[in-house]
């Protein structure tokens, strides 16, 4: 390297469609790209054209990160995909996303805020049917979870989510 990365002066980034599992040269490239960037300081990333979010690519790297759009066809989030993601607020299409691992979001804190009644509540689509271990554990934030669809909420998913008052 040339110990100047343009990369860390990024603010907001739109990826295109990409796998973050993926073996392609293109792929790999970004992949390098981001996770090789120790300093850099997005604090919103578009991943509307991403089918799946690999186990802590995003989170290695970007702790500025406050907003994250999914793709709104659906999406895979696998285990601790932005985990320790302290600043994260905000993940728009969340409901469109098909399955969440575990520790997902642990210790974001997502929620879509209520002007009028100051709540944050985090929606998950119908066809997510378990809530995985320390799914939202630690989420200061969320005050309403709805999740229709949820059958099963495994040990630890919610611990932490102090403010947390209703799941429907």
């Amino acid at each position: 390297g040339f110990g100047y990365n343009p990369l860390t002066q990024l603010t907001s980034v739109k990826l295109p469609k990409y796998d973050f599992n993926g073996t392609t040269e293109n792929n790999a490239y970004v992949k390098s790209a981001l996770l090789s960037s120790k300093n850099l300081s997005l604090a919103t990333l578009d991943l509307s054209a991403v089918t799946e979010i690999g186990n802590k690519v995003v989170v290695n790297v970007l702790k500025a990160l406050t907003s994250v759009t999914l793709n709104p066809n659906g999406v895979v989030i696998c285990d601790n995909a932005f985990n320790g993601l302290s600043k994260l607020t905000t993940i728009n299409n969340l409901d469109k996303a098909t399955s969440i691992g575990k520790a997902a979001f642990k210790g974001t804190k997502i929620g879509v805020h209520d002007f009028w009644t100051n709540k944050y509540t985090v929606t998950l689509n119908n066809a997510i049917t378990a809530i995985p271990a320390d799914a939202f554990s630690g989420n200061i934030q969320m005050t309403n979870f709805v999740a229709t669809g949820v059958k099963t909420i495994a040990d630890g998913a919610f611990s932490g989510c102090t403010n947390l008052s209703s799941i429907d």
